[in-house]
């Protein structure tokens, strides 16, 4: 079965929820003055559909997906691995939610949108996490490698700054998703753990990437404010 074969029966089946991975993105977002923004992987258009600005672009290697999010903004069908992003403009910001899990070769997709913006907010669930570890170690298949999700690449924080690095990008902001963190009992108990053992704790990492040597991008699209 191809890629494309692969998304289109994933799609026909599947109806996209807000999930942690798109609350991240957009809690990110809010401190950033943007203009334009392109969705890569962008899927049935849900994160498009969250997010409020002038311009809004997708691409998806699905041709079943892509006739869902025609109604939320400009999309083109795409395989970003294999061909340059169809879109020849530049972005204020390039979004990659929970995409480079799914790339057998993540610095071919950089390298094919490397014309298309500075700012790039990506998303990667955790390898490391606690009960990835636990069911490896009861050899057990953890979830994010599981086939049905066509993840063919594992990440924690140390492997996506790795692969940022090497295509260019330098991390400068960094937010989490830890179990029970929106919960109002245990917020602050997992919080606290998440802060001190992230690749322990944190099921999804999500950060703000910018390419060098551009070192005031973030700041100057914030007006000159720096994000905490």
């Amino acid at each position: 079965m191809s890629n494309v074969e692969f998304e289109n029966s994933y799609w026909k089946k599947h109806n996209q929820l807000l999930e942690e991975r798109h609350k991240l993105v957009l809690e990110l977002l809010k401190d950033l003055k943007f203009h334009s923004l392109i969705d890569i992987a962008c899927g049935s258009g849900l994160l498009l559909s969250y997010i409020d600005c002038e311009e809004k672009f997708g691409i998806d290697i699905s041709q079943v997906a892509l006739k869902k999010a025609k109604r939320i903004g400009i999309v083109k069908q795409c395989d970003i691995e294999k061909e340059k992003c169809p879109f020849k403009q530049k972005f204020d910001v390039i979004t990659l939610t929970d995409v480079l899990e799914h790339t057998t070769t993540p610095d071919l997709l950089f390298k094919n949108i490397c014309h298309n913006g500075n700012i790039v907010i990506v998303t990667v669930p955790n390898f490391s996490f606690i009960g990835c570890r636990l069911k490896s170690l009861l050899g057990m298949i953890p979830r994010i490698w599981d086939e049905k999700h066509g993840h063919c690449f594992f990440y924690n924080y140390e492997k996506l700054d790795e692969v940022l690095r090497r295509n260019g990008f330098l991390i400068q902001v960094n937010k989490h998703y830890f179990p029970l963190m929106r919960n109002r009992i245990f917020r602050i108990f997992s919080m606290m753990i998440g802060l001190v053992f992230p690749n322990f704790w944190a099921t999804e990492f999500c950060v703000i990437a910018q390419k060098q040597p551009h070192d005031n991008f973030v700041e100057d699209m914030m007006g000159g404010e720096q994000i905490k």
